[in-house]
């Protein structure tokens, strides 16, 4: 099962990535909000390097899906 999610992986890897740094959970509950404006986040547990998307890209979306599989 392992090699064949790992393989699937390798297959699916986009062509391109515009790489920058993401929180990685972003979501209301790591978000701080003072006054109504956020004030800072929180739970950087997931921050990292990720794929900036412009766009909606079905495929990539995907494919990270699969990649946190692996974590």
């Amino acid at each position: 099962m392992g090699e064949d999610l790992y393989r699937e992986l390798l297959d699916k890897r986009p062509d391109t990535e515009d790489l920058v740094f993401t929180h990685g959970d972003y979501c209301l509950p790591n978000i701080l909000i003072d006054k109504w404006d956020i004030g800072g986040f929180i739970d950087w547990g997931r921050g990292g390097i990720s794929d900036g998307l412009k766009s909606i890209d079905c495929s990539k979306i995907e494919y990270y899906r699969l990649l946190d599989e692996f974590f």
